[in-house]
């Protein structure tokens, strides 16, 4: 359905100030501990086995009956619509039929993301946009990919990734965004 077989990097959708606006307002957001099973969440927090995914906080999500409201008017939302509209103007990717999923994530040195598919069907576009240069980076389909600020990964939704934390800088913090087709 989209025609995409690598991921595109999209540099420079915001500048550096609006980048940093950006930061602020996602550093005020309440974050929880990632988890791909909230039933056993706690194994993520306190399981010594088990590695520590970072924190999300979600803005949107289709699926989940907390997370369907989206609220137009938070500035977040906001950032994300012009994000989102910058990139799909760069990409020629045109009409996406609605947003899926909108999560902010932030890792810690040392946390560890795991590999996961933002959605299995193939007609789902994903975008990880990064506001904060580090180390730290995505691992798409086995390729690492540096955190640059401004700057969004594009790919499918079905390709396994994950978020890469920092070694020397103090965390990082990307938005991950799922569009429908």
């Amino acid at each position: 359905m989209l025609k995409i077989d690598q991921p595109i990097l999209v540099d420079n959708i915001l500048p550096s100030n609006e980048n940093k606006n950006l930061l602020n307002i996602l550093a005020t957001k309440h974050y929880y501990i990632a988890s791909d099973d909230y039933s056993n969440a706690y194994l993520t927090a306190y399981d010594n086995k088990t590695p520590h995914v970072g924190f999300c906080f979600c803005l949107y999500d289709e699926i989940d009956e907390r997370f369907k409201k989206f609220n137009l008017n938070d500035p977040l939302s906001i950032y994300v619509r012009i994000i989102t509209s910058i990139i799909l103007d760069k990409t020629k990717f045109t009409n996406p039929k609605s947003f899926s999923r909108i999560h902010c994530n932030y890792y810690l040195k040392n946390q560890k993301g795991i590999l996961h598919k933002d959605r299995e069907e193939d007609n789902f576009l994903s975008i990880v946009y990064t506001p904060l240069e580090t180390d730290g980076g995505t691992m798409i389909n086995d390729i690492f990919y540096k955190d640059v600020m401004g700057q969004a990964k594009v790919f499918k939704s079905n390709w396994n990734h994950k978020g890469v934390s920092c070694k020397e800088n103090k965390a990082r913090s990307s938005i991950n965004i799922i569009l429908k087709y």
